[in-house]
């Protein structure tokens, strides 16, 4: 039995991560690499084993139409 091919993503995860999330900064208004904040005001860690995948799963929980809200931002502009 033959498996359909997957289809590609329109969008990588850090570019997903980008639209999705700033970076957090310090009191002294330095950015914290680390920690990000997503759209909701909600604090995520991103940490080096896993990429940006730690920072994906909320988008994909909570966006499940992401793709195409990005590829509306993206044509607006």
């Amino acid at each position: 039995m033959l498996r359909a091919p997957r289809p590609r993503p329109s969008f990588s995860n850090v570019q997903v991560s980008a639209y999705f999330f700033t970076p957090c900064s310090n009191e002294n208004a330095e950015p914290v690499p680390e920690y990000y904040r997503g759209r909701c005001g909600t604090v995520r860690k991103q940490t080096r084993r896993n990429g940006f995948s730690n920072l994906m799963q909320p988008v994909r929980r909570e966006h499940p139409s992401f793709e195409a809200e990005m590829r509306t931002a993206t044509t607006a502009e």
